[in-house]
């Protein structure tokens, strides 16, 4: 499993700069039975702009760069030396919107 190490209570600082990505959903991968959070990117990151979420994969607040739908995720694993992404296809169910 692999969870966001914050909530959507601690998205601010104190002057009210958005400091972290908003979490927005939650899936099981459907081959591994793994649960992960997703949110959706924020501010200036240009890299990769088809993939607008993060996907929480590790144990230390690992990301990884995705597509998420219903019941599919592309999920960026690396880049190759042009500089295009290496994608995996995830199955995905048990998918859950956060507020």
């Amino acid at each position: 499993m692999a969870f966001a190490d914050h909530h959507n209570a601690q998205l601010f600082d104190v002057d009210g700069k958005q400091i972290r990505p908003r979490l927005i959903a939650a899936f099981t991968e459907k081959t591994q039975q793994h649960r992960f959070e997703v949110a959706q990117r924020f501010g200036d990151d240009a890299i990769f702009p088809d993939f607008p979420h993060l996907v929480y994969v590790g144990p230390h607040n690992e990301t990884r760069y995705a597509r998420v739908l219903k019941t599919v995720a592309y999920i960026v694993v690396d880049e190759d030396e042009a500089g295009e992404p290496v994608v995996e296809k995830w199955a995905v169910h048990s998918g859950h919107q956060y507020n």
